[in-house]
Formats: C-alpha cells, structure tokens, sequence
C-alpha cells in the first residue's frame, strides 16, 4: 500500500506537472489563438483594405481616362468655336466692308441725288424763263399775226422746225437706253444683295444648331457627374456597414474564447474532486491505472500541443508575413490612389480652364453673331436707303428728262417763234 501511495503521489506529482504543463500549453494555445484570430482579422481587415484600395485605383483610373476624354472632347469644343470665331470675324470684317462700300455708294448716290437736284431747279428755272419767253413771243406773233394775216408761214421754216424735233426725239431715245441700262444694272446689284442675305441667314442657323449642341453636350456631363457621386455615396455606405459587422464579429468570437476558458476551468475542478473522492484501498490500483493512462494521454496531449503550439507559430509567422505584404501593398494602392487623386484634381482643374475658355468663346462668338446681325441689319438697311435713293434718282431723271425735253421743246419753240417773229417783221417791214 505504501509502495502504492508512493506510485500514486508520484504519479499524481506527475499529473499535477503535466496539467499544469497542459494548462499551460493550453493558455499559450488560447494566446496562440487569440494572436492567430487577431492577426486573421488583422489580415482580413488589410485584405479588405486591398480590395476597396483596388476599387478606388480602378474607379480613379476610370475617372482619368474619362477625364481625359472630357478634356480631349472639349479641346475639339475649343478648336471648333475658335475656328467659328475667325469665321464669324471674317464674316463681320467683310460686313462691315460691305457696309462701307453701300454707306459710299449710299452717299455718291446722294450727292448724285442732289446733283440731279440742283440741275433739275436749273432746268426747271430755265423751263419757265423759256416758257415766259414763249409767251411773250407768242403775244409778239399774235401782233405780228394779226399785222400779217395774209402771209403763210414758210414751208422752208416748218422743215426745218420739224427735223429740229425728229433729232431731239433721237437724242431723247438714246437717253432713255442709258437710263434702262442703268435701271438693270441697279437691279442686279439689287440682286446680289439679296443672295448674300440669304448666305447670312444660312450661316446664323448654323451656329444655333451648333450652340444647341453645346448646352446638350454640358446637360449630358452634368447628369455624368450626378451618377457618379451617387456611386461613391454608395459605396461608403456599404464599406461602413462592412466596418460594423466587423465589429460584431469580433465580439462574438471574444465572448466564444471565454466561454472555452470557463468550461476547462469547470472539467479541472471536476477532475480534481475526482481524485479527492479515491479514498478507497481497492481504488488505487484502478487510480494508479487511471493516472498512468492520465499520464499518457497528458503526454500525448501535451506532445499534441506542442505540435499545435509549433504549427500555432508557423501560422502566426506566415500570417506576420502576409500581414506585411498586405501592408506594403495597402502602403502601394495608397500611394498611388494618391496619386491619381493628385491627376484626378488636375485635371478637374483643366476642365475648369477648359470650360472657362468655351465659356468665354462663346461669349465672344455671340457678341460677333450679334455683331454681324447688326451690320445685317445696317447693311439691308443702308440697301433699301440705296435702293429708295436710286429709285429717287432714277424719278429725278425722269423728271429731269421731261424737263429737259420740256426746255428743248421750248427752245425748239422759241427759235421758231424768233424765225417767225423776224419772218413776220420782214414781211411787215
């Protein structure tokens, strides 16, 4: 019995070392545990992070080469309204020239007008001078007539009278063709003004067409950056609750590790009143066998730990390792989602300009669009004043043809009455 007891102490004495190895290897297996679940969150958390850095890169990169595209888009915006722009001051510099030329032909017609004037008052002064001449030529025929009764009028005189008149008819004839040639050729410049009206209001069409295309243009990329800022308010959304089940996570698993602990304290202070209760003689070879058995399933147990604890490390150094990668790739995808934003904010900055530019192209493409309606304006304007002055001329003549007619008529008259008169005074002499 004592060799029994002695066995039995030292057999206990060698189950209290390896359960106290056992809890031991067991506390470091928990903390092996604890540092594995915490350094594989820690991965998750860095795989997570790699993940949604990806994401970002390639949202950003996106971004860029949209932005890229916008910016290439409005250049082809610049170059084109910069090229409508010449155009349109090529179009206003040739107006304006063409409204000097009317303005210059406007006032040549005028000076031409007054011209017509002034030599129609004169014709018009000697008409009546002529006329007064005539009248009293014509009283001094009716005396000379009424002396002469008897005498006939020479046949030589009337000839002479009538291939007076037949030659002034001719003259008349030749200056009605010039002025009919001269009508066609009002009408013709008539003409073309009117075709190059017709370009003009061509041309004004034009630019409103592409003006509305600009506006649909800028609505599309306003509505571009409505749906991408949604997307990102999304996804921080969905990244937050990731965040928070995390969390959640990680409490559950802290409160499964206490749950452990607690029941292997319960299974020790069972086994231990276990051993208290092996009062009994005829138990102690069965103790003996039991603690033998305890003995190797603690040595097996603390062998199997020690496994577990060196595969415990190796995870935990594999994990470190990964851990460091996943570090410096996060450290990577930050550096170069900095980046990008830095060419992201860039070239925000160049469409600002950009849009400024067209912005500002578009102001001065309007002031010449409304530039050259003005000049339009002036110019069909200053063609009717053209039109309405030649017109005015062009009645001038006429009345200065009938004037002139009328004062050649009444030249013709009073050289008649003046070869009457001396025909009449010779015969009375």
């Amino acid at each position: 019995v004592a060799l029994k007891d002695g066995r039995i102490e030292e057999l206990e004495r060698r189950q209290e070392e390896l359960e106290k190895q056992v809890a031991q290897q067991k506390t470091d297996l928990a903390a092996f545990d604890s540092r594995v679940g915490q350094l594989g969150c820690d991965k998750q958390e860095l795989e997570d992070a790699v993940a949604r850095y990806q994401g970002e890169v390639a949202s950003q990169a996106s971004v860029i080469a949209e932005s890229a595209s916008q910016r290439q888009q409005r250049e082809a915006d610049i170059a084109e309204l910069q090229t409508m722009l010449a155009m349109r001051a090529d179009r206003v510099a040739e107006l304006e020239s063409e409204t000097s030329s009317l303005q210059q032909q406007l006032t040549a017609q005028t000076d031409a007008s007054n011209g017509l004037l002034d030599e129609l008052g004169q014709r018009t002064a000697d008409l009546d001078s002529a006329k007064a001449e005539v009248d009293s030529l014509n009283r001094e025929k009716a005396l000379l007539e009424s002396e002469v009764k008897e005498h006939q009028m020479d046949a030589v005189s009337k000839g002479a009278a009538v291939d007076a008149l037949a030659s002034e008819k001719n003259q008349l004839t030749k200056e009605v063709s010039t002025l009919q040639a001269d009508t066609a050729t009002y009408c013709n410049v008539i003409r073309e003004h009117e075709e190059t009206l017709a370009a003009n209001q061509s041309v004004i069409a034009e630019l409103v067409s592409v003006r509305q295309q600009l506006e649909s243009v800028v609505a599309q990329q306003q509505q571009d950056g409505e749906s991408k800022e949604e997307a990102i308010r999304t996804y921080d959304a969905d990244q937050l609750l990731l965040q928070r089940e995390s969390a959640a996570q990680k409490e559950e698993l802290a409160s499964k590790a206490a749950l452990i602990a607690e029941l292997e304290r319960k299974q020790q202070e069972l086994e231990t009143e276990a051993e208290d209760q092996a009062s009994d003689v005829a138990l102690k070879d069965g103790r003996i066998e039991e603690l033998e058995s305890r003995k190797e399933e603690l040595e097996k147990q603390v062998a199997k730990q020690q496994a577990d604890l060196t595969g415990r490390d190796s995870s935990i150094q594999q994990l470190g390792s990964n851990i460091h990668e996943l570090e410096d790739t996060v450290a990577r995808y930050q550096d170069e989602n900095a980046s990008q934003a830095s060419v992201i904010a860039e070239s925000a900055s160049q469409r600002q300009q950009l849009e400024a530019d067209i912005a500002e192209l578009q102001t001065m493409l309007a002031m010449w669009t409304d530039r050259a309606a003005e000049l339009e304006t002036q110019t069909s304007t200053l063609q009717q004043q053209l039109t309405a002055q030649t017109d005015a001329s062009n009645g001038l003549l006429d009345q200065l043809g009938k004037r002139t007619a009328d004062l050649d008529s009444a030249k013709a008259e009073v050289d008649s009455l003046n070869s009457e008169k001396a025909s009449l005074e010779s015969e009375v002499k």
